[in-house]
């Protein structure tokens, strides 16, 4: 009996870091894998010849609002209506002859930066102290 215990013993083992390994590698829980961009919110740049009268008819076409405006690359956040899709919205944006680019405001994470072995902390990293 006590023969045959150690192997099998080990065998589980095994069994169990492998399993574990398959199943946690590369996966992320399902809510964080589709939350790719902020939800109702697109980035739109126009181009330089569109006037601020042209850029708000567009939006009141579409029943868009600006919530802001960046200075330095002259694109918009624009808000998009309840019900409507953000890659619904960008189509649509991206087919108007105004338009210079239109994507999904897209949510980045950035790491750590690393110097000279020395981990510099993030402005979160300092909020959370």
């Amino acid at each position: 009996m006590f023969k045959y215990s150690i192997p099998l013993f080990l065998f589980l083992v095994l069994a169990g870091c492998v399993q574990k390994v398959e199943t946690t590698e590369g996966s992320k829980p399902k809510a964080e894998e589709e939350k790719k961009w902020v939800e109702g919110e697109i980035l739109v740049k126009f181009k330089p010849d569109a006037t601020d009268s042209i850029i708000d008819a567009i939006n009141t076409s579409f029943g868009t609002s600006i919530l802001s405006k960046s200075e330095y690359t002259e694109t918009y956040r624009i808000k998009i209506p309840e019900g409507k899709l953000v890659e619904e919205m960008v189509e649509v944006y991206k087919k108007n002859a105004y338009v210079e680019f239109a994507e999904p405001n897209r949510i980045v994470k950035i790491s750590p930066i690393e110097r000279k072995g020395e981990v510099l902390e993030t402005e979160e990293k300092k909020e959370e102290k």
